[in-house]
């Protein structure tokens, strides 16, 4: 089995409205809790962090409202393909709540 390994990137994300789900209100909920499922778009392939961890989801920086910071545990073969550009769905349960795609990679946080 491989050894998990938390990374930490930076993501712009579309949110969708679904029902009574809505983008997040960062004053009442300072992090998002959800699934995120990833795209290799250049392998045609699919992977999700939601069978290792649920991933949190918390705005980057006021000066760049627009992205967030996103923080999963992935194993390490999975963590290789996430590079900029790399798409993903936000999930919460059975519904998709966001779109987003990588800016910054990050890497792996040590934590």
């Amino acid at each position: 089995m491989n050894a998990l390994t938390q990374r930490r990137m930076t993501a712009q994300i579309e949110w969708i409205s679904v029902g009574q789900l809505s983008p997040p209100d960062w004053d009442t909920f300072p992090i998002l809790k959800a699934s995120i499922v990833f795209a290799d778009v250049a392998r045609h392939e699919l992977f999700s962090a939601s069978g290792t961890a649920t991933a949190r989801i918390s705005p980057h920086e006021a000066a760049r409202p627009e992205l967030c910071e996103v923080e999963a545990l992935l194993p390490q073969p999975l963590g290789d393909y996430v590079r900029s550009g790399t798409q993903f769905l936000v999930v919460r349960g059975p519904l998709c709540i966001g779109v987003g795609e990588i800016t910054e990679p990050g890497g792996p946080t040590g934590a």
